[in-house]
């Protein structure tokens, strides 16, 4: 069995940047970390436990 989780990051971590006129863009509101796993076996962990993001 395959399982994919998808998570995105809650909207109270997300900081605006841009400098003086700080903004938030598509890329800071779709910040996530996903996961896939195979027959038990995590595929896109990283080596230190994070998962990808």
């Amino acid at each position: 069995m395959i399982q994919f989780r998808f998570r995105l990051t809650p909207m109270r971590d997300i900081r605006p940047w841009g400098g003086d006129t700080p903004s938030l863009s598509w890329f800071s509101l779709t910040d996530s970390w996903y996961d896939l796993e195979a027959s038990g076996h995590q595929l896109f962990r990283c080596s230190d436990g994070r998962y990808v993001d």
